[in-house]
C-alpha cells in the first residue's frame, strides 16, 4: 500500500495509541514541499514499525516520548532532516533498518536506554548516527559509510559501543564531544 498526504504540516500517520503495528507501507511526502514526517509515534508504547518504505519528509520517523517500541527493517532515504528521529524516548528496539541519503541519518536527542543494532547509517548528508544528550544506549553492529560523520556523541555518557563500522566519512567515523564513559 502507498501512502501520501496533500497536508504538508501533518504527519501521514499520527500515532497517540500504544500498541499499534504499522507493516509493509510505502509513505512517501511531496519532494517539492517539505512535509512534516510520514510517521510521527507521540507519547506512545510498545509499538512496531516494520519493512516500511519511508521518503520524501523533513523527518522520516518521529518518536516523540515513545517507550518500548520496536523499529526494524525500514528504508529511510531522501529525508530532508532525519531519517529517524528519537526525542525524549527510552527502552526503544532499533534493529537492521537502512537509513540513506538523508540530511541527517538516525538521531537521538534526550533519549536514553534506546538500543541500535545492525543499522546501516550510509551516505548522509551530515551524520549517520548522532547521540546528544542521550545516556545509556546500546550501539552494535551498525555500519556508518559515505557521511560527513559516521558516529556523533555530544554530551552523551555510558553508553556501549561495539563492533560498529565506519568508513569513507568525510571528517570522521566517530566523534566524541563532551561525552565520558562510553
Amino acid at each position: 500500500m502507498i501512502l501520501n498526504s496533500d497536508i504538508s504540516s501533518i504527519p501521514v500517520i499520527h500515532v497517540k495509541s500504544n500498541n499499534v503495528e504499522i507493516t509493509g507501507l510505502i509513505i512517501l511526502g511531496d519532494s517539492n514541499e517539505s512535509q512534516i514526517s510520514g510517521i510521527h509515534l507521540d507519547n506512545v508504547n510498545n509499538s512496531l514499525i516494520q519493512n516500511n518504505i519511508i521518503s520524501n519528509f523533513q523527518d522520516g520517523l518521529v518518536l516523540n516520548a515513545s517507550s518500548g517500541c520496536s523499529i526494524e527493517n525500514n528504508t529511510l532515504f531522501s529525508n530532508t532532516l532525519h531519517g529517524i528521529y528519537l526525542i525524549n524516548s527510552t527502552d526503544n528496539d532499533l534493529r537492521n533498518n537502512l537509513i540513506v541519503e538523508n540530511k541527517c541519518g538516525l538521531y537521538l536527542n534526550l533519549s536514553n536506554q534506546n538500543t541500535l543494532v545492525n543499522n546501516n547509517a550510509s551516505n548522509n548528508e551530515n551524520y549517520g548516527i548522532a547521540l546528544r544528550k542521550s545516556n545509556a544506549n546500546n550501539l552494535t553492529n551498525n555500519q556508518f559509510f559515505m557521511n560527513k560523520y559516521g558516529l556523533c556523541l555530544t554530551v552523551s555518557h555510558e553508553n556501549v559501543i561495539a563492533d560498529n563500522v565506519a568508513g569513507n566519512n568525510k571528517q570522521s567515523g566517530f566523534l566524541l564531544w563532551i561525552s565520558e564513559s562510553n
